[in-house]
Parts: structure tokens; C-alpha cells; sequence
């Protein structure tokens, strides 16, 4: 149903195909798109002027500032501010980080339009939106336990894992020791119970991480 005063949005992602889907979606859902970007720069640039926006739609994948930095920075610098993610990565990781740092509602990029405007109105509405993806129980519990930290540099070893570079290649190219590389494999065998670098390569993908 749509709201009888146009919802503001502000759209952020990267394909531009989907983006322009989305855009069409919302405004047949009573929302108006007040500005669109596939930056997450551009995007912390706009909200600096404040522009009155109810809602933020936004994708992980950004140019300059990824989803997962964007949302914490968000979640500091406006936490009012009210979060849908529209994303193919619904790892439990990147669910769980979303939600402890402020994203109101979570839904597959590739739901029907009915899906799309029913989050956009819940989380207007009601203030968050829940479905079989994200249920209130595992909301609440995301938001109350803080998310492992994965460091700029540990990122920089997951994108070096999904090339063919060899360990000892990732340790010359980060200019650390080869030790360094072991411990950040090592590190994230141990917090997201992982065994090989097929599991390292399939954990960046699927969380978002690393986009290729």
C-alpha cells in the first residue's frame, strides 16, 4: 500500500541495473529517491548536508567505502538514521554485523517487488522489518553481541586469498612476514571454524568481504 506522504529515500548501490530496478520499485511503493549513488563516499558527502531523507536503501558492494564500513560510520555519526540492506550476501556474518551496527531490515536482492516495499514500509512504520531471513530472536541478538572485528589488513589477506598468489606472494605484496600471513589464516580458521583456503575463499565471498 502506498504511504500517503512519499517516503524520502536515499539509494545506494553499485549495479546500476539493480539500482535502477529498485528505484523503480519504491517509486511505485509512494516513495521518492531524493538521491542516488553508487559511492559509499559520495554518500557519507551527501548526508553532510542533511538533506530530509527517511530512509537509506543500500547495497554492500560501494565504490570507496564499502557496505560494512559505511554502516559503522553511519551507526556513529547518524544513528537515527534508518537502514534497509538490498544484498545477494546473507552470510550470517555480514547479517549479524549489519544489525549490531544500526541496519533496520535485511532482505535478498533478488525478493519480489511486494518483498522490497513491504521492508521500505515496516521499517518506517514499525521501525525495524523482520522475515524468515532475519527473525526478531536473531535481530535482537545481533544487535546485543558484537560482531568479530576483521581488520582492514586481515580483508587485504581475504582478497589475496581469492587470487592464485601463494602464501609467501600475499606476505611480499602486504610486506609482512610470512609468520604475519599464517596468523591471519590462522585467526580466521579459529573465529569462523574454517579448515583450508577453499573455506577462506568461500567465507569472503559469501559475507561480502571481497568482491571479485
Amino acid at each position: 500500500m502506498k504511504s500517503k506522504t512519499p517516503i524520502k529515500v536515499v539509494l545506494a548501490n553499485s549495479n546500476m541495473l539493480l539500482l535502477n530496478g529498485i528505484k523503480a520499485v519504491l517509486a511505485s511503493g509512494g516513495c521518492k529517491v531524493v538521491f542516488e549513488t553508487d559511492s559509499g563516499k559520495a554518500l557519507l558527502n551527501k548526508l553532510k548536508t542533511k538533506p530530509p531523507v527517511d530512509l537509506l536503501v543500500l547495497d554492500i558492494n560501494l565504490k570507496q567505502v564499502n557496505g560494512f564500513d559505511l554502516v559503522k560510520e553511519l551507526n556513529t555519526k547518524y544513528p537515527t538514521l534508518k537502514i534497509l540492506v538490498v544484498s545477494q550476501f546473507t552470510h550470517p556474518y555480514t547479517l549479524n554485523y549489519m544489525f549490531h551496527y544500526g541496519v533496520r531490515g535485511f532482505v535478498n536482492s533478488n525478493v519480489d517487488e511486494k518483498s522490497i516495499i513491504k521492508a521500505v514500509n515496516d521499517i518506517h512504520t514499525k521501525g525495524y522489518h523482520y522475515n524468515k531471513l532475519t527473525t526478531k530472536q536473531s535481530v535482537v541478538d545481533a544487535i546485543s553481541e558484537k560482531p568479530d572485528n576483521i581488520t582492514a589488513r586481515q580483508v587485504t589477506f581475504l582478497e589475496c586469498c581469492c587470487t592464485e598468489m601463494n602464501y609467501y606472494d600475499m606476505a611480499n605484496k602486504m610486506k609482512v612476514s610470512s609468520r604475519t600471513i599464517d596468523w591471519y589464516r590462522d585467526i580466521m580458521f579459529e573465529r569462523f571454524k574454517l579448515t583450508n583456503r577453499a573455506d577462506l575463499v568461500l567465507f569472503s565471498l559469501r559475507t561480502g568481504l571481497v568482491s571479485l
